[in-house]
Protein backbone atom coordinates (compact mmCIF):
# COMPACT_ATOMS: atom_id res chain seq x y z
CA UNK A 1 0.00 0.00 0.00
CA UNK A 2 1.27 3.42 -1.12
CA UNK A 3 0.76 6.79 0.89
CA UNK A 4 -1.27 9.10 -0.79
CA UNK A 5 0.76 12.12 -2.60
CA UNK A 6 -0.65 15.08 -1.95
CA UNK A 7 0.37 18.88 -3.09
CA UNK A 8 1.06 21.41 -0.59
CA UNK A 9 -1.59 23.77 -1.26
CA UNK A 10 -4.42 20.67 0.01
CA UNK A 11 -2.31 19.66 2.55
CA UNK A 12 -4.67 20.78 4.62
CA UNK A 13 -7.38 18.13 3.61
CA UNK A 14 -5.40 15.78 5.31
CA UNK A 15 -4.38 17.32 8.28
CA UNK A 16 -5.31 15.94 11.78
CA UNK A 17 -6.94 13.34 9.20
CA UNK A 18 -4.26 10.92 6.63
CA UNK A 19 -0.71 10.70 6.65
CA UNK A 20 0.86 11.49 3.19
CA UNK A 21 3.42 12.39 1.05
CA UNK A 22 3.66 15.76 0.39
CA UNK A 23 4.64 17.51 -3.45
CA UNK A 24 4.96 20.88 -4.49
CA UNK A 25 6.08 22.54 -1.38
CA UNK A 26 7.90 26.13 -2.19
CA UNK A 27 8.38 27.07 1.41
CA UNK A 28 11.10 24.74 1.38
CA UNK A 29 15.07 26.63 0.49
CA UNK A 30 17.49 24.44 -1.05
CA UNK A 31 18.32 21.30 0.85
CA UNK A 32 20.62 21.48 3.76
CA UNK A 33 24.14 19.60 3.70
CA UNK A 34 26.22 17.36 5.89
CA UNK A 35 28.52 20.74 6.96
CA UNK A 36 25.02 22.18 8.15
CA UNK A 37 23.88 19.71 10.53
CA UNK A 38 27.60 19.28 12.03
CA UNK A 39 27.62 22.43 12.81
CA UNK A 40 24.08 22.38 14.19
CA UNK A 41 25.34 19.61 16.04
CA UNK A 42 28.38 20.65 17.31
CA UNK A 43 27.11 24.33 18.25
CA UNK A 44 23.87 23.19 20.15
CA UNK A 45 26.06 20.76 22.09
CA UNK A 46 28.08 23.24 22.94
CA UNK A 47 25.88 26.22 23.74
CA UNK A 48 23.01 23.71 25.42
CA UNK A 49 24.06 20.00 25.79
CA UNK A 50 20.79 19.40 27.10
CA UNK A 51 18.76 19.86 23.57
CA UNK A 52 21.30 16.89 21.91
CA UNK A 53 20.23 13.17 22.66
CA UNK A 54 22.79 10.44 21.72
CA UNK A 55 21.90 7.08 20.61
CA UNK A 56 23.55 3.71 21.36
CA UNK A 57 23.18 3.19 17.11
CA UNK A 58 24.78 5.96 15.97
CA UNK A 59 22.32 8.29 15.81
CA UNK A 60 21.22 11.97 17.43
CA UNK A 61 18.64 13.90 17.84
CA UNK A 62 19.16 17.52 18.32
CA UNK A 63 16.19 19.61 20.00
CA UNK A 64 14.88 23.25 18.89
CA UNK A 65 18.72 23.19 17.26
CA UNK A 66 20.77 26.35 18.30
CA UNK A 67 21.25 28.12 14.57
CA UNK A 68 23.19 30.59 14.16
CA UNK A 69 22.95 31.18 10.32
CA UNK A 70 21.43 33.53 7.82
CA UNK A 71 18.57 32.80 7.14
CA UNK A 72 17.63 30.40 9.76
CA UNK A 73 15.97 27.29 7.85
CA UNK A 74 13.90 26.87 11.08
CA UNK A 75 12.49 30.70 11.10
CA UNK A 76 12.01 30.70 7.26
CA UNK A 77 10.11 27.39 7.93
CA UNK A 78 7.90 28.86 10.66
CA UNK A 79 7.21 31.80 9.09
CA UNK A 80 5.72 30.42 6.00
CA UNK A 81 3.79 27.81 7.55
CA UNK A 82 2.21 31.01 9.19
CA UNK A 83 1.22 32.21 5.72
CA UNK A 84 -0.29 29.05 4.62
CA UNK A 85 -4.03 29.45 3.74
CA UNK A 86 -5.07 27.40 6.82
CA UNK A 87 -1.59 28.41 9.31
CA UNK A 88 -0.17 26.12 11.16
CA UNK A 89 1.81 26.89 14.29
CA UNK A 90 5.33 24.71 14.77
CA UNK A 91 5.28 23.81 18.72
CA UNK A 92 8.92 22.44 18.42
CA UNK A 93 12.07 21.24 15.48
CA UNK A 94 14.02 18.63 15.87
CA UNK A 95 17.12 17.24 13.70
CA UNK A 96 17.02 13.30 13.54
CA UNK A 97 20.94 12.65 11.87
CA UNK A 98 22.07 8.49 11.81
CA UNK A 99 25.68 8.67 11.13
CA UNK A 100 25.57 4.64 10.46
CA UNK A 101 23.66 2.33 8.24
CA UNK A 102 20.84 0.55 8.92
CA UNK A 103 20.16 2.50 12.16
CA UNK A 104 17.13 2.89 13.52
CA UNK A 105 16.90 6.12 15.92
CA UNK A 106 13.58 4.66 17.68
CA UNK A 107 10.92 1.44 17.37
CA UNK A 108 7.84 1.93 15.69
CA UNK A 109 5.31 4.37 17.35
CA UNK A 110 3.16 6.31 17.35
CA UNK A 111 3.07 10.32 18.06
CA UNK A 112 -0.62 11.16 19.80
CA UNK A 113 -1.03 14.75 19.80
CA UNK A 114 1.97 15.62 17.56
CA UNK A 115 1.27 15.83 13.57
CA UNK A 116 4.63 16.45 11.54
CA UNK A 117 6.22 17.18 8.50
CA UNK A 118 9.19 15.46 8.24
CA UNK A 119 12.33 16.43 5.47
CA UNK A 120 14.36 14.96 4.63
CA UNK A 121 17.58 16.77 4.06
CA UNK A 122 20.46 13.83 3.12
CA UNK A 123 20.74 9.87 2.53
CA UNK A 124 17.74 7.85 2.06
CA UNK A 125 15.05 6.62 4.82
CA UNK A 126 13.24 3.75 4.98
CA UNK A 127 9.83 4.70 6.12
CA UNK A 128 6.64 2.21 7.27
CA UNK A 129 4.19 4.29 7.91
CA UNK A 130 0.91 2.39 8.96
CA UNK A 131 0.45 -0.33 6.64
CA UNK A 132 2.25 1.79 3.73
CA UNK A 133 5.76 1.62 2.54
CA UNK A 134 8.35 3.65 1.12
CA UNK A 135 11.91 5.72 0.59
CA UNK A 136 11.96 8.94 1.84
CA UNK A 137 14.81 10.88 -0.81
CA UNK A 138 16.72 14.16 -0.51
CA UNK A 139 13.94 17.06 -0.47
CA UNK A 140 10.75 14.89 0.05
CA UNK A 141 8.48 15.68 2.91
CA UNK A 142 6.26 13.35 5.14
CA UNK A 143 3.23 14.65 6.96
CA UNK A 144 2.29 12.06 10.17
CA UNK A 145 -1.08 12.40 11.39
CA UNK A 146 -0.21 11.69 14.84
CA UNK A 147 -1.79 8.48 15.64
CA UNK A 148 -0.57 6.61 12.78
CA UNK A 149 2.34 4.47 13.84
CA UNK A 150 5.88 5.47 12.12
CA UNK A 151 9.09 3.35 11.75
CA UNK A 152 11.91 5.18 10.24
CA UNK A 153 15.46 2.82 9.17
CA UNK A 154 18.57 4.91 7.84
CA UNK A 155 19.99 3.44 4.61
CA UNK A 156 23.40 4.61 5.36
CA UNK A 157 23.89 8.33 7.07
CA UNK A 158 20.98 10.52 6.59
CA UNK A 159 19.70 13.38 8.35
CA UNK A 160 16.18 15.20 8.58
CA UNK A 161 13.97 18.22 10.26
CA UNK A 162 11.44 17.64 12.05
CA UNK A 163 8.51 19.90 12.70
CA UNK A 164 5.82 19.69 15.09
CA UNK A 165 2.61 21.22 14.13
CA UNK A 166 -0.47 22.20 15.72
CA UNK A 167 -3.42 23.84 13.31
CA UNK A 168 -4.46 27.59 14.60
CA UNK A 169 -7.74 27.46 14.06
Amino acid sequence: MKLPVVPYNKLGDYFGKQSCYVKDIPLLPECLDWQWVLETLDHTNQTNSKKVITLPNGGFVINSPEVDLHPNPFEYFKNKLSEYKKPWHVIKSQVYVALSIKSNLFSKHKDPGQNSLVWQCQGRTAVEVGEAYGVLEPGDVLYLHNETPHYFTSMGPRFSVTFSLEDKE
